[in-house]
């Protein structure tokens, strides 16, 4: 089973792409001429706006607190540890910690 990170992962893929054979297909359109090349720009702009909204979510979803989040929030794990380093405050207090999403310092 793929968990949140996998599914988020293909839907960044598949939503830009699916658009764009769509808008390809000529599957998104109006019926008359006139309206038809505002549709086209508009699906042209749609499609650019969805790769750009994908385009950051990925960045921040890829960011370190959230991959410490997202594997702090799997069952099977107790906890991450985090080196006592500034660095590792940082990240330890961007992540945040909860019961069920501990973030601890690593014993040094």
């Amino acid at each position: 089973m793929p968990n949140q990170n996998q599914i988020s992962g293909m839907i960044r893929i598949v939503v830009p792409a699916a658009l764009a054979y769509a808008a390809g297909a000529g599957w998104i359109h109006l019926s008359t001429e006139q309206s038809a090349a505002w549709t086209d720009a508009v699906v042209n702009a749609s499609v650019g706006i969805v790769s750009i909204v994908m385009l950051f979510w990925s960045g921040h979803s890829n960011s370190n607190p959230e991959m410490v989040k997202s594997v702090a929030a799997i069952p099977e794990v107790s906890k991450v540890e985090v080196k006592t380093t500034p660095e590792g405050a940082a990240l330890k207090a961007a992540a945040g910690s909860a019961p069920e999403a501990l973030v601890v310092f690593a014993p040094h």
